[in-house]
């Protein structure tokens, strides 16, 4: 009986150092990696087994790409349609190749396990913090509200050779800049899907007076 109560924890040891010692090469192989663990992913660029000078370069292309998606902003039946670039779109996590690169290789030895096991169960995605230049945005508004303001213009009737002609009028549309800018920021920050995108403007409609019926 003796003997098992000392074996026993012996056994135990051997067991704990022989899978602390997996671990550790484990951790210790992809610690010395100068490439990006396989698996991840920022938003659908896949980064892994990229040097940081690799994924950088191709983070920089996505972002190009991102800057030509085009914002169709909406005020009645009027619109402005802007590139992300022309709103000063920007990435404000400028540090998410080098927070890529820290998977598996950051942390205490268990951390590391744990990051390094989880992505050979399923990818990871980093997101990109986006947003637009306000201020831009402030002045693009500015300078193309004469493309949407427009007074009301009630329904009216025109006489022609004896008889009443209905004429339509027009919607007024006055956009309220400040409200519009703040709408624009927090779409791109919260819910932009990186496509081609329509956002509705704040601004006051005027429906104009007098159906056809009643005149």
């Amino acid at each position: 009986m003796k003997k098992w109560k000392v074996v026993l924890p012996v056994a135990v040891l051997a067991m704990t150092l022989c899978v602390l010692s997996g671990m550790y090469l484990k951790v210790n192989a992809k610690t010395n990696d100068d490439r990006i663990s396989e698996g991840i992913y920022i938003e659908t660029v896949y980064i892994g087994g990229m040097t940081v000078e690799e994924a950088e370069s191709a983070l920089a292309d996505y972002i190009v790409q991102l800057g030509e998606k085009q914002f169709t902003l909406t005020a009645g039946d009027k619109q402005l349609c802007f590139k992300a670039s022309e709103m000063g779109f920007a990435v404000t996590n400028e540090d998410i190749v080098q927070q890529a690169m820290s998977v598996g290789k950051t942390g205490n030895l268990l951390k590391r396990y744990k990051d390094l096991t989880d992505l050979e169960q399923g990818d990871l995605v980093l997101e990109l913090d986006v947003s637009v230049d306000t201020e831009v945005v402030t002045a693009l508004l500015n300078d193309n509200l004469k493309k949407i303001d427009t007074k009301a213009i009630n329904h009216g009737l025109t006489r022609e050779n004896g008889e009443f002609i209905y004429v339509p009028g027009a919607t007024g549309i006055a956009v309220n800049v400040g409200p519009s800018v703040a709408l624009i920021d927090e779409y791109v920050k919260d819910e932009w899907n990186r496509e081609d995108s329509a956002i509705a403007l704040s601004a006051e409609i005027t429906e104009p007076k007098g159906s056809e019926e009643e005149l």
